[in-house]
């Protein structure tokens, strides 16, 4: 069954994006990430020890000090953008197969892919590429330590190696 009424396919081709109301279901799949990524904020604010107040979690409010810290620290927003992407209910969204048949279904032929992407700074240090998936210097279909690499802003260690 498809995801998309041919209406909507219809209004992506027009106009380049579609809303898809209750495609993410709040509870489940948006406030874990947010609470990570409000818990994370606290982590840095704390690690740089940083007179910063950081209001209770919310919803509309889950990056409460996080305008504050980049105001003070600019490379410390940083550390929080690096440690979001490696939250595992962040991983489970963006590896939901509900992505995959929305790109076929708007997008004929296209295949999804996850990885690094961002000039000279994409590829990870140590990174390997798994079998089979093309490497280059700027881009990798999959990183191994994308993946498997999860660590502990509390600490250096990777919980992986």
């Amino acid at each position: 069954m498809p995801l998309l009424t041919s209406t909507q396919k219809r209004r992506f081709a027009r106009d380049g994006f579609i809303l898809l109301r209750g495609f993410y279901d709040l509870r489940r799949d948006i406030q874990p990430i947010q609470r990570a990524v409000h818990v994370i904020i606290g982590l840095v604010i704390r690690r740089h020890g940083l007179r910063i107040r950081q209001r209770p979690f919310a919803s509309n409010r889950f990056d409460s000090g996080y305008q504050e810290l980049i105001a003070a620290n600019r490379a410390a927003g940083g550390e929080v953008y690096d440690a979001v992407k490696q939250i595992p209910a962040y991983i489970r969204l963006v590896a939901d197969p509900r992505h995959d048949r929305l790109l076929s279904e708007l997008r004929r032929g296209s295949v999804p892919r996850a990885g690094y992407r961002s000039g000279s700074h994409s590829r990870p240090r140590n990174a390997t590429a798994l079998p089979g998936t093309r490497n280059t210097r700027h881009s990798c279909a999959v990183w191994t330590d994308w993946f498997c690499g999860a660590r502990s802003l509390r600490s250096r260690r990777n919980w992986g190696r």
